[in-house]
């Protein structure tokens, strides 16, 4: 047990009375227990130093800070509600800020619950750690801030020699921000692939934004338990141009490293391919290919042929003789697959009406003062953006960011000029208008520097290009300011992704860096251009520098 009484402070949103009277409560009670516990209410009147700068003092000289987390504290904490006080909007900012500056190394923030709350209301960047509903786990949160573990690790013996494999676990797909809806049949036939139907692959085509990389993540966190070995990878870019250069060799040599295996041994893209798939096979690891389409020839007029020779064997061995199961998310069919048994092709298609409409009122999307109902205004809206995803999920947040979440005031959002796929317009339009709303802001700027990336990057790779100082991109903006970028698209604005495990990544969907990345080109030739110089030269150098040692 710790010597030193731990000191810890409660972030919460005064929804109601009751709630109040509840957090005071707990608040109380750690008091009792000898935890030197602060909340506002303690405050006669108000500190001397004032508010802003006690709540700051508060969480940086605390041991632990607890956040009550309901649907209007997370409403707060993202700077979504506007009404009542703004004290947890700027708690949420100090908070993002801290962990942003440890790397996400979490020894201090702890999400709590109260009874009959929702996972969903805790902040995305704490969701990947631990969290306590209250009053009913009081006793673990109290083991925890006074540092009494439950169970105590016994004394280590004597190394055992056992024959048992190490599980296979690659886990490259992203997570992606809002809930999940719908895709009933879609999910049954993974579960019943998984079990052993007779599925050997299973291709999801559809277009980008659809949502072909978020039932994958669903089906998988579901689940998690029955799937002991697994590669799961994604080829991050979901654009067809024919200029994008991907290799397929990343793929290989993390999936020879998970089995332990030197992939430089191989010779030919035949042998390696040959070698994998006697691999999976005897393992039963399920494999999953996430975005596919780089490794494809894809255009008007191209029948999604594979250009990979190694990827081509590797499926087409698969198809014919792998013992668990291979998932693919495409733009366009594999050719190489196509009349193979035991290969099920699923064109998947837009949500219905009615989970595009559940997906906005999760978001905070509500219906405008009009004559009609407000399912009525939300069918409407779905229907005109095709009930498109992507495109619903960029919208719901404008609205609920930009325009108190009414429904009514999207026609507020302009038109989209220009040639853009039919499937992917909408998106594009939202995406138009958040350029036109985040004008001279660094969060602009950053959603132009990810546009120079077909695939997650890391925070050091954008470090090197702030202090490279380019012009109308980086120039000028302050090392603060370009931190709160990054935490506001991400808490804000749900334009960057998450991966689990790699919270020092920042990712965002592939159609968004596609029209982030042209535009950049487009409107700013000479910024584009320094900033592949740089990239070029922090490469260069960083693979000089592997290769000395």
């Amino acid at each position: 047990m710790q010597n030193q009484k731990p000191k810890v402070f409660i972030s919460y949103s005064h929804d109601s009375l009751d709630h109040r009277d509840f957090v005071r409560r707990i608040a109380d009670r750690l008091c009792q227990d000898g935890i030197d516990c602060r909340i506002d209410d303690y405050i006669n009147g108000f500190p001397p130093e004032g508010w802003l700068r006690w709540m700051e003092n508060q969480i940086e000289t605390a041991n632990f800070v607890l956040l009550m987390c309901t649907e209007n504290y997370l409403r707060h904490y993202r700077g979504l509600e506007t009404e009542g006080g703004k004290g947890v909007n700027f708690e949420g900012l100090v908070i993002s800020q801290i962990l942003y500056e440890h790397y996400y190394k979490n020894t201090k923030f702890i999400p709590v619950l109260p009874e009959q709350g929702d996972r969903n209301h805790i902040p995305i960047s704490l969701r990947p750690y631990s969290n306590y509903c209250l009053p009913s786990q009081y006793e673990d949160v109290y083991r925890v801030l006074t540092g009494q573990a439950k169970y105590i690790q016994p004394k280590l013996g004597d190394i055992r020699e056992l024959g048992s494999e190490c599980p296979i676990f690659i886990d490259r797909l992203p997570t992606v921000a809002g809930g999940f809806f719908g895709r009933k049949e879609e999910l049954q036939l993974l579960d019943n692939a998984l079990l052993g139907d007779g599925t050997r692959i299973m291709q999801f085509i559809a277009a980008g934004g659809t949502g072909k990389t978020k039932l994958l993540r669903h089906w998988l966190n579901k689940q998690d338990a029955a799937i002991t070995n697994r590669i799961i990878w994604s080829f991050y870019s979901q654009g067809s141009a024919e200029d994008k250069q991907v290799s397929a060799s990343p793929f290989f040599v993390d999936a020879f490293n998970a089995f332990g295996i030197d992939y430089s041994q191989f010779k030919t893209e035949e042998e390696k391919a040959d070698a994998l798939v006697k691999l999976l096979v005897d393992s039963k690891t399920l494999l999953v290919l996430d975005g596919l389409e780089p490794l494809q020839y894809v255009g008007k007029g191209i029948d999604g042929r594979l250009k990979d020779r190694a990827i081509t064997r590797l499926l087409q061995r698969l198809a014919s003789q792998h013992s668990s199961l291979c998932i693919i998310t495409t733009r366009i069919q594999v050719y190489e697959l196509l009349d193979r048994n035991n290969v099920v092709s699923i064109n998947l298609q837009n949500l219905t009406v009615e989970d595009s409409i559940r997906l906005l009122k999760a978001i905070g999307v509500r219906g405008g003062q009009a004559y009609q109902s407000e399912n009525d205004q939300l069918k409407d809206a779905v229907k005109e953006y095709q009930c498109h995803a992507l495109a619903l999920h960029l919208l719901g947040n404008a609205l609920c960011t930009y325009y108190d979440g009414d429904i009514l005031k999207r026609n507020k959002i302009d038109e989209l000029i220009g040639d853009y796929n039919v499937t992917e317009h909408h998106a594009f339009k939202v995406m138009a208008a958040y350029e036109k709303w985040l004008e001279n802001t660094p969060e602009l700027q950053l959603l132009y520097l990810l546009g120079s990336f077909d695939h997650p990057v890391e925070i050091e790779v954008l470090e090197v290009l702030w202090k490279a100082q380019i012009f109308n991109l980086t120039k000028d903006i302050p090392h603060k300011a370009w931190l709160n970028a990054i935490i506001n698209l991400r808490e804000r604005h749900h334009l960057l992704s998450i991966h689990e495990g790699y919270l020092n990544l920042i990712d965002c969907h592939p159609l968004i860096r596609q029209y982030f990345g042209k535009q950049l080109q487009k409107k700013q030739p000479d910024a584009w251009k320094k900033t592949h110089e740089n990239l070029y030269f922090y490469y260069k150098n960083k693979l000089c520098t592997r290769q000395n040692h």
